[in-house]
C-alpha cells in the first residue's frame, strides 16, 4: 500500500510478506514455453522461402538491413544463418524467446498499472491480475501465427519493443527517483521498434494515452509537464516514413498488389474482420494461415457490419475518458489495430498476426471484469468465488495451452499447412495452387492432376456466380487463377506422360494469360517430348524475348542446343542462365557436362569443368551419380585417369544399379586413358 496519498513508491506489509505468493513470471513463462515447446520441430513455409531462404541479403551482413522496412527483423535472421544456417528450429526458438521476453514486460506493465490505478489494491491482487493477463496472452491460440509462422518474427518483435516503450512509461511515472533515466528508454525502445515494423507508429499515441487517463490527467497536462518527452518521442516516426519511402519489400505486399480493393472499400470490410478478431480471442477455431477474406460490398452491409465494432469503440472511448480499466483495455484493442484496420489497403483483408499485440486489451479486460465479480462479493462466499476463479483460471490456461500445441502441428509441414488452409477455407484458390505446387515439386502427379482439375472447377463457377451478382466486387476473385491452374494441370499431365494433353493445357494457360512465362517455358517440355524441337526452341526464343532473366528457360535452351549439336550457343546459353542463377544446379551439371565431354576442341575447358562438377558434388554431398558422372568426366578431360575410374566407381555404386552398363563403359574408358566424349 501507498505510504500516503499520492505517493510514488509503495511499501509492503510485514504481514503480507510473509506469506507465500504465486510466482507468476515463473507461470508466464511456463505457459510459453509449454504452449511453443512443439513448435521447433515446424518448417519453413509460405513467406518464409522469399523472405527467408530465398532472399540473398538475408545472408550477407552488408546488404541484410538495406532495402527493408523492418530492418532490425532481418539483421536476426541474417544471424541465425550466421550460427546455424537455415535450420528452422533455431529461428523458431529467437521467435520463442522474443514472445517470452513481451509476456513478462506486460506482466511488469500491467502489475505497476494496476498499483497506480488503484493505490488501495494489495500487491497480490495487482500481481494476479497482471500474471493471469499475461500468461493467457502468451499461450493463447492466435498468437501462434506471429510466434510460429517464422517470417512473421517481425510482429513478435515489434510488440516486444512495443511492450518495453509501455513498460519503461509506467516506471517513468511510479517511479520519480528514476524519472529520466525511465523516458530514454522508452524513447530508444520506442525507436528500435520503429525498425521492426511500421505498426509500432501507434506507440507515440498509446503512451499519451496512458499518460492522459493514469497519470497527467489531460493531454494538455501530460504535454506541460513531459513537452521534451514527447517531442523525442514523436521525433521516431520520422524512422518509418523514411523506411517507407525507400524501396522495400512492403511495396510487393502491404500496400501493394491490392487490385480494386480502395481505402473505401478496404475501410468497409474492416468491421467484419474486426467481429472475427473478436470471436478468436474467445474461442480460436478453426484458425487459418490465409483467409483470402472477401470485400464487403454494398451500403447496408457495411453498415449492418459496423454497427458492433462502432459501439465497442464508443464505448471504450467513453470509459476510457471516465479513467476506466476496462474502457482504457479497450481503447488499447482499436488502437493497436488502427493501422491495419482501418482504410489504408493492404492485399490481405484480414490475418490473425494482426491481433498480436491487440489481444492484451480483450485478455485484460476479461480479467479485469472476473476480478470485478469477486470484489463485489462479501463474507464467506468471496473465497468461494475467488477459489472458483482460480480453479477456472488454471482450467482456462491448460485449455488455451493445449490448443495452442495443437495449433502448431499445422506449421510442422508446407503441405499440411496448405491442406489447414484449404479446410477452413475451402475458397481459398492460392493455398489450392499452393498446394499444387507441392505436389508437383514431389512429383506426385497423379494428385497434382485432380486437385488442378477440383481448382479449375471452382474458378470456373466463382466466375460464373460474380457474372450472376453484378453488384459483386470482381477484385481478387478466383478468375486469376485461372491460368496459374491450366499450367499445373498441364505440368501435372506432362509428368503422366500424357504430353498432347499437357500440350492443350498450356495452351489454354496462354489464352488466359499471354504473358505466363511459366506456360511458355513448359509449352516448349512439353514440343520437345513431343518431337517438335524446332516449335520448342521458338516457344523458349519467346520467353526469353519476354524475360531474359529466366535462368530455367536459358539452361533448357542449352540442353536443346546440345542435342542439335550447337555447342557453341548451349554454352552460351548455360553461362548466361549461371550468371543470372548461380545455384541453378541443372544448368550447372549441364555445363560441366558439356565443357567436359564435347567433341569440339573450341568448346571444351577441362579446367572450368572440373571447378563447376567439384562445386555441383559438394552441393548435393557427392551423393548424385549424375554429378559423380560428370566429375569423373572432367577428371578425365584434364589428364587425371585415375581420379577419373575411382569417382566413376563412386557414381556406379550411388547409381544403384541405374545406368550401370553406361558407367561400366566409362570406367573402361578411364582404364584405357581415354577422355569421355559424347
Amino acid at each position: 500500500m501507498p505510504t500516503k496519498a499520492g505517493s510514488s513508491t509503495y511499501e509492503v506489509s510485514p504481514a503480507a510478506r510473509g506469506r507465500r505468493h504465486i510466482p507468476w513470471p515463473l507461470v508466464v513463462a511456463a505457459c510459453g514455453v509449454l504452449a511453443y515447446a512443439n513448435s521447433f520441430s515446424g518448417s519453413f513455409i509460405f513467406d518464409d522461402h522469399p523472405r527467408i531462404l530465398a532472399d540473398p541479403a538475408v545472408r550477407r551482413l552488408g546488404e541484410c538491413m538495406l532495402r527493408s522496412t523492418r530492418p532490425l527483423v532481418r539483421l536476426t535472421f541474417h544471424l541465425n544463418y550466421r550460427l546455424s544456417g537455415f535450420r528452422a528450429a533455431d529461428f523458431h526458438a529467437v521467435n520463442l524467446m522474443f514472445h517470452l521476453f513481451g509476456g513478462l514486460l506486460l506482466y511488469g506493465a500491467l502489475r505497476r498499472s494496476a498499483l497506480l490505478v488503484r493505490r488501495g489494491m494489495p500487491a497480490k491482487d495487482a500481481a494476479a491480475l497482471a500474471g493471469l493477463s499475461a500468461a493467457l496472452w502468451v499461450a493463447h491460440p492466435v498468437q501462434t501465427e506471429s510466434v510460429t509462422y517464422i517470417v512473421q518474427r517481425a510482429e513478435v518483435m515489434a510488440g516486444f519493443f512495443y511492450l518495453l516503450t509501455m513498460y519503461a512509461f509506467v516506471f517513468s511515472v511510479s517511479d520519480r527517483t528514476g524519472n529520466i533515466r525511465w523516458q530514454v528508454l522508452t524513447v530508444l525502445s520506442c525507436a528500435l521498434g520503429m525498425f521492426c515494423k511500421p505498426v509500432m507508429v501507434t506507440a507515440p499515441a498509446a503512451v499519451l494515452l496512458y499518460d492522459r487517463t493514469w497519470a497527467a490527467g489531460s493531454v494538455a497536462k501530460a504535454w506541460r509537464a513531459r513537452k521534451g518527452f514527447y517531442l523525442a518521442l514523436a521525433s521516431t516516426w520520422l524512422i518509418p516514413a523514411v523506411l517507407l519511402s525507400l524501396p522495400n519489400e512492403s511495396s510487393l505486399s502491404a500496400g501493394g498488389g491490392v487490385g480494386e480493393i480502395t481505402p473505401s472499400i478496404y475501410f468497409g470490410s474492416q468491421p467484419g474482420v474486426i467481429m472475427h478478431y473478436l470471436r478468436l480471442v474467445v474461442w480460436p477455431h478453426p484458425l487459418c494461415l490465409d483467409y483470402a477474406w472477401p470485400v464487403t460490398s454494398g451500403a447496408r452491409r457495411v453498415l449492418a457490419g459496423a454497427a458492433v465494432p462502432a459501439l465497442l469503440l464508443g464505448l471504450s472511448i467513453w470509459g476510457t475518458g471516465r479513467r476506466s480499466p476496462i474502457g482504457f483495455a479497450g481503447a488499447w484493442f482499436f488502437l493497436l489495430l488502427a493501422p491495419t484496420s482501418s482504410f489504408i489497403p493492404i492485399a490481405d483483408l484480414a490475418a490473425e498476426h494482426r491481433l498480436y499485440l491487440a489481444l492484451a486489451g480483450p485478455v485484460t479486460a476479461a480479467v479485469l471484469a472476473v476480478y470485478g465479480i469477486t470484489e463485489i462479493t462479501r463474507g464467506r462466499p468471496r473465497a468461494a468465488v475467488r477459489a472458483a476463479a482460480v480453479c477456472a483460471s488454471a482450467l482456462l490456461l491448460s485449455l488455451t495451452t493445449f490448443m495452442t500445441r495443437s495449433r502448431n502441428e499445422a506449421y510442422s509441414s508446407p503441405e499440411r499447412m496448405w491442406r489447414d488452409i484449404i479446410k477452413a477455407r475451402p475458397g481459398n484458390c492460392r493455398a489450392r495452387a499452393a498446394l499444387i505446387d507441392r505436389l508437383l515439386a514431389e512429383q506426385r502427379y497423379a494428385e497434382a492432376e485432380a486437385a488442378a482439375a477440383d481448382l479449375i472447377g471452382l474458378i470456373v463457377q466463382e466466375e460464373k456466380s460474380a457474372r450472376e451478382d453484378s453488384a459483386r466486387p470482381r477484385a481478387g476473385t478466383a478468375g486469376n487463377y485461372y491460368a496459374v491452374a491450366c499450367n499445373q494441370l498441364g505440368t501435372a499431365l506432362l509428368g503422366l506422360s500424357r504430353d498432347t494433353e499437357a500440350l492443350h493445357c498450356f495452351d489454354e494457360a496462354l489464352r488466359a494469360d499471354s504473358g505466363s512465362i511459366e506456360a511458355r517455358h513448359n509449352k516448349a517440355l512439353a514440343l520437345m517430348k513431343l518431337g517438335r524441337p524446332h516449335e520448342a526452341e521458338q516457344s523458349l526464343r519467346d520467353v526469353l524475348r519476354r524475360d531474359g532473366s529466366s535462368a530455367k528457360s536459358l539452361a533448357f535452351l542449352g540442353v536443346m542446343l546440345t542435342r542439335e549439336s550447337r555447342y557453341g550457343e548451349a554454352r552460351e546459353c548455360f553461362e548466361r542462365a549461371l550468371r543470372i542463377a548461380p545455384d541453378l544446379v541443372h544448368a550447372k551439371s549441364a555445363l560441366a557436362r558439356l565443357l567436359a565431354t564435347c567433341p569440339s576442341r573450341d568448346v571444351r575447358d577441362g579446367d572450368l569443368a572440373l571447378k563447376l562438377a567439384l562445386e555441383l558434388c559438394r552441393s548435393v554431398d557427392y551423393r548424385s551419380a549424375t554429378a559423380l558422372e560428370t566429375l569423373a568426366a572432367a577428371y578425365a578431360e584434364t589428364g587425371d585417369f585415375e581420379k577419373a575410374e575411382k569417382t566413376a566407381r563412386q557414381a556406379l555404386q550411388a547409381a544403384d544399379g541405374k545406368n550401370a552398363a553406361g558407367i561400366e563403359r566409362q570406367i573402361e574408358s578411364y582404364r584405357l586413358r581415354k577422355p569421355l566424349r559424347e
